[in-house]
């Protein structure tokens, strides 16, 4: 392995779940969802991206990760919110 690559490694600190965050944080700021939405793929927990995206006001997004996973079925989801 080259000199430069150990001597330049990243920290503990810096781990692919914190790096993942930061860079979803990041393309929130910057308005580009698609990059966040992949950004946040990269966490291993579900309840962490959901909580991200609903914190954010992503609710319609948090939604179809839910459905994506087996969690909610969307249709009812949204049928029980309209009659409420």
């Amino acid at each position: 392995m080259p000199q430069i690559l150990v001597e330049n490694a990243p920290s503990q600190h810096h781990t692919m779940e914190s790096l993942s965050f930061k860079s979803a944080v990041n393309y929130h700021r910057l308005g580009n969802k698609e990059k966040m939405m992949a950004a946040l793929e990269r966490l291993p927990k579900l309840e962490e991206r959901t909580d991200f995206l609903i914190h954010r006001n992503y609710i319609k997004e948090a939604a179809n990760l839910l459905e994506k996973y087996g969690i909610i079925m969307l249709r009812k989801f949204v049928s029980n919110c309209i009659y409420m």
